[in-house]
């Protein structure tokens, strides 16, 4: 009997700063992983006199970092055993339902066995990937979206296919003429993935009627909708319609998390939808971390229970509306008269298109740096190699008193770019 032997390639010797030497460890899903272009800014933004409008965090000013370490306090001294233990899968059971009761108050029904808790939506996403993203097989994206969940999906080899949005979001027949495509080359989509409140990074509000369109077409095409809503509570003028989830409770998975209104360190998110995928879901997280912090779970559940967390997020929302404001004025008044954006009623972000600059907003980037000003270039939010002209600006960290003049470095940088493009 002969036996096929397959090595590994030899462990070099030399520069060990060579990558490329390296690069048959590599799984064929390692190799499809890329850098976010928003976790790599932060390095070249530490230097110098620049104005970050590329991290979407919560502004650390606002941290009830007084309240934190009495509820930390409270936990330690109450419930050490089980806070410095091991934890379910699941996530503590009190928790659980806590959070399906906070469900039930954005208008979704749910139990706690329909509740997994994650380290954050951002683990939730991954689990979801992994779950159900089969490799090559297609997945329906927004255009812009998420450059976080299309790395989860790209990173467990999904294949990602933008659907169409315009000013209010994902636009319902272009999903499903992208789905008769598909089927009619025998393809069916695995699933949709989709922010519709304050789309990261278009800020987007999906109206009602299109998300009952939505959960139609989820039913007749037997499609899984994954709904990611990180920012539904920071709404500026009204509450965002009923989620997706409230609509079709049997077609959607919710992801939801505490970083945006609470603190973003202690990790803690979590997933909603049907008990059967959950159970999968659960063994997809067992191998990934067996638990999440259940110290970090026990922090939020007593933030809850304390009853004054509508109250600091009502106060959120307003530093974040007069934020939003003050970007808003200075893009009218800095940037070119035909930048195109529209104003978010909530979340995080601007996503500005400047028609007719001489290159990309990536190619841009490094010049913009050197005038003390950073962003997002677009083309990292979308799958279809669009984005070339357009950004995205955070104001959600940045100081009140350096937004306008952030605002104004960028308008001008780029306003003369127009002007006089750059050589070579």
């Amino acid at each position: 009997m002969s036996v096929t032997i397959t090595t590994r390639p030899a462990i070099p010797g030399g520069d060990a700063h060579q990558s490329s030497q390296y690069e048959g460890f590599f799984s064929l899903a390692a190799r499809s992983m890329r850098s976010s272009d928003i976790r790599d800014m932060f390095a070249l933004t530490e230097a110098g006199d620049i104005i970050s409008f590329a991290g979407g965090f919560p502004t650390p000013d606002v941290f009830p970092a007084e309240k934190a370490a009495a509820l930390m306090a409270k936990v330690a001294a109450t419930r050490p055993q089980a806070a410095l233990q091991y934890g379910p899968t699941e996530g503590i059971g009190e928790l659980r339902a806590a959070v399906a009761d906070l469900m039930g108050q954005r208008g979704v029904p749910a139990t706690p066995g329909e509740i997994l808790l994650t380290a954050g939506s951002q683990q939730a996403l991954d689990l979801v990937a992994r779950t159900f993203a089969d490799p090559l097989a297609p997945v329906l994206v927004e255009l812009p979206g998420y450059v976080g969940g299309l790395n989860a999906i790209a990173a467990n080899r999904g294949r990602l296919i933008g659907c169409p949005t315009d000013q209010d979001g994902i636009i319902p027949a272009g999903v499903s003429e992208i789905i008769e495509r598909l089927r009619s080359q025998g393809e069916q989509p695995r699933f949709l993935y989709v922010i519709p409140n304050f789309n990261n990074p278009a800020g987007t509000l999906l109206p009602q009627e299109r998300r009952e369109a939505l959960v139609e077409i989820a039913r007749r095409y037997n499609l899984l909708i994954v709904e990611d809503d990180a920012y539904g509570e920071l709404y500026y003028d009204r509450r965002p319609p009923l989620p997706l989830r409230a609509l079709a409770p049997e077609r959607v998975i919710y992801l939801g998390s505490f970083s945006k209104v609470f603190f973003p360190g202690l990790r803690v998110g979590w997933i909603n939808g049907p008990e059967p995928l959950l159970r999968k879901l659960a063994v997809a997280k067992q191998a990934a971390d067996l638990c999440s912090s259940t110290f970090g779970q026990y922090v939020v559940l007593e933030w809850l229970r304390e009853g004054n967390w509508q109250q600091h997020t009502s106060w959120l929302r307003g530093i974040y509306r007069h934020r939003r404001d003050l970007m808003w004025e200075a893009l009218r008044h800095f940037f070119p008269a035909d930048a195109r954006y529209s104003v978010p009623a909530g979340g995080f972000f601007f996503w500005v298109t400047v028609p007719d600059l001489p290159c990309s907003t990536r190619e841009l980037l490094p010049q913009a740096l050197a005038h003390g000003v950073a962003y997002v270039a677009g083309t990292g939010f979308c799958v279809d190699g669009g984005g070339q002209q357009s950004l995205r600006l955070s104001f959600s960290q940045v100081e009140e008193a350096k937004i306008t003049e952030g605002i104004r470095r960028l308008g001008e940088f780029l306003a003369g770019v127009r002007e006089r493009p750059p050589k070579g």
